[in-house]
């Protein structure tokens, strides 16, 4: 038997985030942020609150940042105002629940095709909206 099933059940699920620290805004509604908790959970990731939640940053170690996925135009503010590099680690629940269920990290940025030339497609369920939700 290959890879040593630990435990049972479905062990690459499992294991998708394994031990990565995933942080969670305190922007998250109460609903966002238990499902963000069972996904991570459910990934064997640790999740961790954000160290200064006036400003949204992140504990440096924190791989992810789970973030509202139709933040309010406050919200959105608050999640602009941070870093660049600490913008690059906001994801949404969706995100978490297509990795686990794909058993696999989903980039956030997929080639658009078999064209080198075409440019990187961000999904934008994976990342916080850009503007106010229609």
């Amino acid at each position: 038997a290959e890879g040593g099933d630990e435990g049972g059940g479905n062990s690459a699920a499992a294991a998708v985030f394994r031990g990565a620290r995933i942080a969670l805004s305190p922007l998250l509604s109460r609903e966002e942020e238990d499902a963000a908790r069972e996904f991570i959970s459910a990934g064997s990731g640790i999740a961790v609150a954000v160290l200064d939640p006036k400003r949204g940053f992140a504990p440096v170690s924190a791989k992810y940042v789970v973030c509202p996925a139709a933040p309010t135009a406050e919200e959105r503010r608050a999640l602009l105002a941070v870093p660049a590099a600490e913008r690059a680690k906001q994801v949404t629940c969706h995100w978490l629940e297509t990795c686990v269920q794909q058993e696999r990290v989903v980039e956030l940025t997929e080639p658009a095709g078999k064209s080198a030339k075409s440019a990187p497609v961000a999904n934008p369920a994976y990342r916080p909206l850009p503007c106010d939700a229609p």
